[in-house]
């Protein structure tokens, strides 16, 4: 729109000049003798126009350059920040512990393992939920504040299972080495009855890294565990995740709109591959990530930065079993799906 600008105020000293000269000639005709001091009047009058109207002009101008300015210098951050993403990814090394040799596991292709490990995790936390309510596995203040959490209610999400998500993850993220597990017991005793929590960890600890491992040596072993964690490299790459995504959404400086800010955090999206982004929904479910958007803080929609952005829009519905994504968040737009009448809503309100 500001580019239009300049140009209209160009038609606006022509079309003021034209009407002042038909005014003119319309007085005085072509008679040779003319009053030269109703040309003095009207040129003077002519003249603070014109400089009015070169004083907008310049203002516009360094507008324009100054928001074309801006703009430049948020680019070159935002793509520094997308260069800093796929430089950490690069540099992952993992030795899945399950391997029958040993072999390292490099770059994108660590989140297939960590994704593997947090639906085995999943798997494994089955029976310790069977047959139980969240009364019987929660604390009365954590409970109550679970209940009161509009995000959820709105969303209508299954509350059970989204303290087996949970647990799943943080078992992923911490691991249950002696260190991860000590962390583990302190995050958990906060939100979780001890003797449900504890019965879980010892049984994570004791789960053999293969299937035909001692299970003696398992338990004796504190320095290789199936589950060892990778709070390092996971806490680093999600915390780097929210930074950028929040730098486009609050970004201020330019005229940024909805559509625009859409198109950057687009290109963001587009480095992640679909085990990243699958690692990214369950840490989004858990109290490590609900920051994204189910914290009960969070109720501003235009701060809600998973549905605004599509940010899990690649994950295909069947790809993680037994979990409805759109249960979830059910106004993102996935592939395969069609735009929620509450999302075409939402869209016109985000800025």
């Amino acid at each position: 729109m500001k580019k239009n600008i300049p140009n209209g105020i160009l038609i606006i000293a022509v079309l003021i000049f034209g009407w002042l000269s038909i005014d003119v000639i319309s007085q005085t005709g072509f008679y040779a003798h003319i009053n030269f001091e109703l040309g003095r009047n009207y040129g003077g009058m002519l003249g603070g126009i014109l400089s009015f109207l070169s004083i907008v002009l310049i203002y516009f101008t360094l507008s324009l350059q100054t928001e074309s300015f801006n703009r430049s210098s948020f680019e070159s951050k935002f793509f520094e920040l997308i260069k800093y993403h796929r430089a950490n990814v690069a540099e992952w090394e993992h030795t899945p512990p399950e391997f029958k040799e040993e072999k390292i596991v490099k770059g994108r292709k660590v989140f297939v393992h960590i994704h593997r490990q947090i639906l085995r995790a999943l798997e494994e936390l089955t029976p310790f939920f069977k047959n139980k309510n969240l009364e019987d596995i929660m604390l009365p203040d954590a409970l109550n504040e679970l209940k009161r959490n509009a995000n959820f209610i709105s969303r209508k999400i299954d509350l059970m299972l989204l303290q087996k998500i949970n647990i799943a993850y943080m078992i992923v993220f911490f691991g249950v080495l002696e260190e991860g597990r000590r962390i583990l017991s302190k995050v958990v005793k906060k939100k979780y009855n001890e003797e449900f929590y504890e019965k879980i960890l010892i049984h994570f600890q004791n789960i053999p890294v293969k299937r035909e491992c001692d299970l003696d040596k398992v338990k004796n072993n504190t320095h290789i565990k199936y589950f060892g964690g990778h709070q390092n490299r996971l806490g680093h790459y999600m915390r780097h995740y929210y930074q950028s995504i929040n730098y486009v959404n609050s970004y201020k400086p330019f005229k940024s709109k909805y559509p625009d800010k859409y198109n950057y955090v687009k290109m963001y999206r587009a480095q992640l591959s679909t085990y990243e982004q699958s690692v990214f929904f369950f840490n989004s479910l858990s109290d490590l990530g609900n920051v994204w958007e189910l914290d009960q803080s969070n109720l501003n929609s235009n701060d809600q930065l998973i549905t605004k952005y599509n940010l899990i829009k690649n994950i295909p519905t069947e790809f993680i079993l037994d979990i409805n994504l759109n249960a979830f968040y059910p106004d993102v737009e996935y592939e395969r799906g069609d735009k929620s009448d509450n999302k075409k809503i939402l869209i016109k309100n985000y800025k």
